[in-house]
């Protein structure tokens, strides 16, 4: 039933849906509003510590991976950002100079 529930999500949802959705029909009707409202306030790490508290050891596990393929490569990205920005300003620095020379 609740794979059938996580099919009518968008496709982009799904992934996450199949991670946390356990622990989110885990919560009693309580716990569900206090959850919201942390997501409301914007409270991620307490709404992240609630959800987590109700996951099993695999995955959580199987949930950090996943962050920890992201980061990577966000990681990349921005190094390839840095890069990109220090070739910008050394092409800047030389025509700059350049542009002295011309005048001098």
């Amino acid at each position: 039933m609740l794979n059938d529930l996580i099919g009518k999500l968008p496709e982009e949802l799904q992934p996450s849906a199949k991670k946390y959705a356990g622990a989110i029909v885990d919560m009693g009707v309580e716990d569900i509003k206090s959850w919201s409202q942390m997501i409301a306030d914007q409270d991620w790490v307490s709404a992240y510590t609630t959800l987590a508290a109700r996951m099993n050891t695999e995955d959580l596990i199987e949930a950090q991976r996943e962050f920890n393929r992201e980061f990577e490569m966000l990681n990349g990205r921005n190094a390839k950002l840095i890069e990109l920005n220090k070739m910008i300003v050394t092409d800047a620095v030389k025509v700059g100079l350049s542009l002295l020379k011309v005048n001098v």
